[in-house]
């Protein structure tokens, strides 16, 4: 067996699973977010709103190349489980839900590679994977606070929608 064979998931077989479970998050975020935003543009007409959770969906899709990366470092694999998907077509408020839900699955698939990682003594690997953790834990911040400002603008779409490309400094573009 070679050198390169005896290292990744071959050594730390304990590491698969949670790695695993945090692409599956993040794909699914992604998957999800998408499904939402084509909810929200075309059955709610908000393409401001729509473009904003677009953007925010497409940065999972970062973040599973920077965790690729950081298993990477010990020679792992990252592996892309299949996802479900979306089996709903979410209003604006079920759309925050489904949002929050994924972001919160991300961070709790991350606290358990963290803490698999840890209890391997692989600790670079587990602080790479809390910095992950923390941008998501701010960008679930600031949904929170879009889902609230929806929450208290009484179904008001046209002043949501500047608040968002305010709030979200989304610009003039339009949902794609």
């Amino acid at each position: 067996m070679s050198v390169s064979e005896n290292y990744g998931f071959q050594r730390w077989p304990m590491l698969r699973e949670p790695s695993r479970a945090v692409t599956d998050a993040m794909e699914r975020a992604m998957r999800f977010m998408d499904s939402c935003k084509e909810s929200v543009l075309i059955l709610e007409g908000m393409p401001m709103t729509a473009l904003c959770i677009h953007k925010q969906a497409h940065t999972y899709g970062e973040l599973w190349d920077q965790f690729g990366e950081i298993l990477h470092q010990r020679h792992f694999i990252q592996e892309f489980p299949g996802t479900p998907e979306l089996d709903e077509k979410p209003d604006l408020s079920r759309a925050f839900e489904i949002m929050l839900d994924c972001m919160e699955r991300v961070i709790t698939a991350l606290g358990e590679f963290i803490l698999a990682a840890d209890a391997n003594r692989l600790y670079p690997l587990g602080r790479e994977a809390e910095n992950l953790q923390m941008e998501v834990s701010g960008d679930m911040t600031r949904w929170l606070e879009a889902a609230r400002l929806w929450e208290d603008s009484a179904g008001s779409k046209v002043s949501f929608e500047k608040w968002m490309r305010d709030f979200f400094d989304a610009g003039p573009d339009t949902a794609e």
